[in-house]
């Protein structure tokens, strides 16, 4: 889902009053809390959205590009430096924009996430998102959770006991839980909640699993 905003977001940053402090091209910063390798097809795709729009990279617009490297510690110093930075508008994964919402409530921001915008904090409205906020959201909550349960099903449909991996710094956790929980219960499976807060611990979360047995394991998102 596209959110209201978007659009007119073209003729924003391209308008004179939005080049940086120095007097040159406006900047877009992309900020991500995640390391670059994984998701060089996204920037590619994020490039080729910006140039269908117009903005030619390195003649109309600059795109400044920074990545946490997934280290949340340091979120909160790169996202003061980057609106310290005059950018004219501000790209980035729920977890970046967070970070730079606590510094800011002026520069323009675009969030692109898989979680429910309003339950995140990020918008009070869908179609008509006020303040400095706007963007793309993936959320499908619990019916999402509970489609991907249902299809595990048909491909374990023997299993009995579930694991859902969960991260608890994801705000559709809770939803994706009840979801699941809503179809599998009345099946008479056990759930087995396993939780990752940060990539260092999968390897703890996964031995949980497979000690307490799971016959199939639900992912937490797309």
């Amino acid at each position: 889902m596209v959110l209201a905003g978007v659009g007119g977001l073209t003729a924003f940053i391209a308008s004179p009053e939005h080049a940086n402090a120095g007097g040159d091209r406006p900047v877009i910063a992309f900020f991500r809390s995640s390391p670059a390798g994984p998701f060089s097809h996204i920037v590619e795709a994020f490039r080729a959205g910006v140039a269908e729009e117009g903005l030619v990279e390195g003649e109309s617009v600059d795109i400044a590009y920074h990545w946490g490297d997934n280290k949340l510690d340091r979120l909160p110093a790169m996202a003061e430096a980057i609106v310290e930075s005059g950018a004219a508008v501000i790209v980035g994964n729920s977890l970046a924009i967070e970070a730079v919402r606590a510094h800011s409530d002026r520069v323009p921001m675009v969030f692109v996430l898989a979680e429910d915008p309003i339950a995140a904090g990020m918008v009070d409205n869908l179609a008509s998102p006020s303040g400095n906020i706007t963007g793309v959201t993936f959320y499908g909550g619990g019916q999402l959770a509970a489609k991907r349960a249902e299809l595990l099903m048909e491909i374990a449909p023997s299993a009995k006991r579930i694991a859902l991996l969960l991260d608890p710094n994801y705000a559709g956790s809770d939803p994706a839980r009840e979801g699941a929980e809503t179809l599998l219960r009345p099946l008479g499976i056990e759930i087995v909640a396993a939780e990752a807060a940060k990539p260092e611990a999968l390897e703890a979360t996964f031995a949980g699993i497979v000690a307490a047995k799971a016959d199939a394991l639900e992912p937490p998102r797309p």
